[in-house]
């Protein structure tokens, strides 16, 4: 990784919690502790996240969730690519020996293909951890499902690490079987994990007007065609998705296309995300 190390850092005071040690509240997060136990979000001043498009959707929650907080994720990036600085990751973490992150959070392993290579997860660390930080490494979501990675494979790797890990979250997968639908409730996890004041509990965006784009209606559901449909869920599924503004008009052809607009699901209710969200409106022209 670009980051050279500059000495090597302290014995750090911190271990990680084992699986039947303490976990926080209910949801059963390892963290991590000093010999005396003593509170962690106190002596976190500086969060990092590297890794791939698991980053780059973490990123923008995140930051809401904590006061001192930089990121760089790159989309369908590997632990290879980031261990040799590859031109694929962009600047590879450079940032960070400035940055001084008191915890490095990692999210990569779901990109590493059918033969994960342990050497390159262990690079990573000891990258890291000559800067100082304190390693954590987030688990890929439990709902992840993918013939191009052997996960299991990835998660073996990661306990294997000797560094604290904040579980697989389990929140709702998209269409693709790889991404969230949303990334909020992950964020929250992990910033619950690092101690980080909990946030009142809500469901989904507050309520956003936007005007209906002029030339266009909606289309009636027996005008929608499964293959009209299956785009429509493309683009909800794709990375990045939640964060395109209301408003946007994506083609699908040409006479068709998607709207990302807001839609409202009944908290508690069977369909997810609940709350005010972005949802994919299929819209057709009328000139």
């Amino acid at each position: 990784m670009p980051f050279a190390p500059k000495k090597e850092p302290p014995k750090s005071a911190w271990k990680a919690i084992a699986a039947g040690g303490a976990v926080l509240g209910a949801l059963g997060i390892a963290v991590l502790a000093t010999r005396r136990s003593a509170p962690l979000a106190p002596l976190i001043k500086r969060v990092a996240l590297i890794g791939d498009s698991y980053a780059v959707g973490l990123g923008p929650e995140l930051s809401k969730l904590l006061t001192n907080f930089k990121s760089e994720g790159h989309e369908g990036t590997n632990t290879g690519q980031w261990a040799s600085a590859s031109p694929a990751c962009g600047q590879c973490g450079a940032w960070l020996t400035s940055f001084k992150p008191d915890v490095a959070l990692v999210s990569l392993g779901v990109n590493d293909g059918l033969a994960p290579n342990p050497a390159n997860y262990a690079s990573i660390v000891r990258a890291l951890r000559s800067i100082g930080a304190r390693v954590v490494w987030l688990e890929p979501p439990a709902g992840v499902s993918t013939t191009k990675t052997d996960t299991a494979a990835v998660r073996k790797i990661i306990s294997s690490l000797g560094v604290p890990t904040i579980p697989a979250t389990a929140s709702p997968i998209a269409a693709d079987k790889l991404h969230p639908q949303s990334y909020r409730q992950w964020a929250s996890e992990i910033a619950a994990a690092l101690g980080a004041p909990a946030q009142p509990q809500s469901y989904g965006e507050a309520k956003t007007a936007t005007p209906f784009p002029v030339g266009y209606r909606r289309l009636t559901p027996a005008e929608i065609t499964p293959a009209l449909q299956a785009s429509a869920s493309s683009v909800q599924s794709s990375n990045g998705f939640t964060s395109l503004a209301y408003g946007t008009i994506i083609p699908i052809d040409s006479k068709n296309a998607a709207l990302v607009e807001q839609h409202y699901h009944e908290p508690g209710g069977p369909v997810s995300p609940w709350g005010y969200h972005h949802g994919v409106t299929l819209i057709t022209r009328t000139t």
